[in-house]
């Protein structure tokens, strides 16, 4: 028994599924708080990033409230459902684990038996790491395929746009009062050549954004720097055609880049020569 030891628990689940792996955050907590009472730890805290990326611990608010509580040595053992909960990036996962043992804590994985005391704990932590961080490469490999193939057949790249509506997984339809403010901040800014007027302008007329913001010469920028409207994809720098309703015309759009470009607010090489 272990009653005079106490222990952290620290559970995730990643941002693209609510349960991963099969594992949500009640489970993961209930089955690491039914193991602290099966062996007589006492908890001291139980830490939880829900919906948080294993890949970047910068966005991990819960895992740094973690470490700064081991720089502190507020627990003697760290419980975890798997390595992959405690992260997938090697190098991070090596970071972690550094500072826990440093600071005399020991690491306990619920469904992978290992004691980084011991060398063949490190060897099989060190194993388990790389696996986590291969998963996670693998995944981000696959979902790039999958965005490229999509790209390539012209369906929608992206799910919140001034002027569509989501139509489906892959389409847009035009959302008529959104896109009539889009025309007219086309219209505006090819009569003036002058972002802050157009924002000025088009925000006194009373328009807002999908966001419900007002328009800033930034947002404009952004609004008229988009080809969807004309009804092209950009993709990591390729252009494809999309197959939803246009917005506007493309040699508007082709007329609008020269004259961003002309006003040093854009690169050239956005223009569609179509």
């Amino acid at each position: 028994m272990n009653d005079n030891l106490s222990a952290a628990i620290y559970v995730r689940v990643s941002t693209s599924k609510q349960v991963d792996d099969g594992i949500s955050i009640d489970s993961q907590t209930n089955l690491l708080t039914e193991y602290c009472k099966n062996n007589g730890y006492e908890i001291y805290n139980v830490y939880i990033d829900a919906g948080k990326s294993g890949t970047n611990i910068n966005k991990r608010n819960e895992f740094k409230k973690l470490i700064e509580d081991a720089n502190q040595n507020k627990f003697d053992v760290l419980l975890i459902w798997k390595i992959s909960r405690f992260g997938r990036n090697f190098n991070d996962l090596i970071y972690g684990s550094k500072i826990l043992l440093d600071n005399h804590i020991s690491i306990v994985s619920y469904s992978e038996n290992f004691d980084l005391n011991t060398a063949i704990g490190r060897l099989i932590f060190n194993i388990l790491a790389s696996v986590a961080n291969f998963e996670i490469d693998e995944y981000s490999e696959n979902i790039k395929m999958v965005f490229n193939e999509k790209a390539k057949k012209g369906g929608r790249m992206c799910h919140f746009v001034l002027g569509y509506d989501p139509l489906g997984k892959d389409n847009f339809i035009v959302n008529t009062y959104e896109m009539y403010i889009v025309a007219t901040i086309f219209q505006v800014y090819n009569r003036k050549d002058n972002l802050t007027y157009t924002s000025n302008f088009i925000n006194n007329l009373g328009f807002v954004g999908k966001n419900g913001n007002k328009f800033s010469p930034s947002s404009i920028r952004e609004i008229l720097r988009r080809s969807l409207y004309c009804g092209y994809i950009e993709h990591h720098g390729l252009i494809y055609k999309g197959y939803f309703q246009k917005g506007i015309t493309v040699n508007q759009y082709n007329n609008t880049q020269i004259k961003l470009y002309k006003n040093g607010k854009s690169k050239i090489k956005n223009r569609l020569y179509i």
